[in-house]
């Protein structure tokens, strides 16, 4: 997966903010279930025009990253920034013992818009009260939930 300017925008971010095991994170190799990596964490990135209370994650991409996370000893994360704030997720903390509802949708096959394409993924959904930052870009002021 090639490093986009979004990605780009995201770690110097939260390098800025100097969050506790989300700093000096670097992007992951081409072909790589998750975006970053540093030596604590994984993270999965998402850009996102509008802010839902909750947000729909692919199951596989979810597992994919917990797994890998746990057998390398680091925690996983899912970061979703849109325009004015982030929301950051510790889902190695977060998904032992929560009750997951999962549905089944039809989505677009990949995230490249000139690609119409779509196939059925299992689902599952974030809560965003669920979220271990809620950051308010503007101000760069941790608003813990």
């Amino acid at each position: 997966m090639r490093m986009t300017v979004t990605d780009k925008k995201i770690i110097k971010e939260l390098d800025e903010l100097k969050l506790d095991n989300l700093t000096g994170l670097t992007h992951s190799e081409e072909y790589c279930s998750y975006d970053a990596s540093n030596g604590t964490s994984i993270v999965e990135f998402k850009y996102r025009r509008a802010t839902y209370d909750t947000w729909m994650v692919e199951m596989m991409k979810l597992t994919k990253g917990f797994q890998k996370a746990a057998l390398s000893g680091k925690q996983y994360y899912y970061l979703v920034m849109t325009d004015d704030t982030i929301f950051i997720w510790n889902l190695t903390k977060l998904l032992p013992g929560k009750q997951w509802s999962h549905s089944t949708q039809l989505c677009p096959a990949t995230t490249d818009f000139n690609n119409k394409a779509k196939i059925l993924k299992i689902v599952t959904y974030l809560d965003i009260k669920d979220c271990i930052h809620k950051i308010n870009r503007g101000i760069k002021n941790d608003l813990c939930l």
